[in-house]
């Protein structure tokens, strides 16, 4: 995945400008991703929000706080 979102804002949000357009993100069931998976994706996001709005689905958005909370203690 982090492959993927490298390519991406290479090959796209690189040439962007102008305002940030929107970008929704739901990768479905993230249970079934691994917690270091989890963790570099949310570590992606400061670089998805220079050049984008992005927002996240509700499922995603909440293991992610649930991962936030044990990532920060």
């Amino acid at each position: 995945m982090k492959e993927m979102m490298n390519e991406f804002l290479h090959q796209i949000g690189d040439h962007l400008s102008g305002p940030r357009k929107p970008f929704f993100i739901d990768t479905a069931d993230p249970s079934k991703r691994s917690e270091e998976d989890i963790l570099r994706f949310v570590e992606m996001l400061p670089r998805l929000a220079e050049k984008f709005q992005v927002y996240l689905g509700f499922k995603l958005a909440r293991e992610l706080f649930s991962l936030r909370g044990r990532w920060h203690s």
